[in-house]
């Protein structure tokens, strides 16, 4: 069954309220996009400079053997974490080839090599619809595909 075919609308055809509406939203959309761009290139910049001060912090704990420092905005604490590697398509075909091999199956790397071959290309596919913002590098001569009355907004 195929998906129905959507219907082309020129925009003389579209409602000038809801056009309007329409550019103003997106508008409106762009202003806080661009916000959030530039707040994300401030919270780079101070996550570089906490890394840079983490780095000395810890330093000098582990020089002096300090556990925590109590601080006026609360308690700083040298935290050790055990994280496993992410799983990888070779880490998968080395396990499966050793576990076929260990249990003694036949032919252990051709059956692992198909399983994970398997595994891999018959894997649940998930649709996510977004909005995604291109903003472009430098001006080419191109053709717009953009309707007339949708330009500029």
């Amino acid at each position: 069954m195929s998906k129905p075919e959507q219907e082309s609308i020129h925009p003389d055809e579209i409602d000038q309220r809801e056009l309007e509406d329409f550019k103003t939203k997106v508008s409106k959309w762009c202003e806080i996009d661009n916000k959030i761009r530039q707040f994300e290139q401030v919270v780079k910049a101070h996550k570089k400079q906490k890394e840079e001060f983490c780095a000395d912090i810890l330093k000098f704990m582990e020089g002096y053997e300090i556990s925590n420092v109590k601080t006026a905005f609360g308690k700083l604490q040298k935290v050790e974490n055990e994280t496993k590697v992410p799983v990888t398509k070779a880490l998968i075909e080395d396990k499966v080839k050793s576990y076929f091999a260990k249990i003694g199956l036949k032919n252990s790397k051709e059956q692992s090599e198909l399983l994970v071959e398997d595994l891999y290309e018959n894997r649940e596919k998930k649709k996510v619809v977004r909005l995604k913002r291109v903003v472009p590098r430098e001006k080419k001569d191109k053709k717009s595909t953009v309707p007339d009355g949708l330009k500029k907004i």
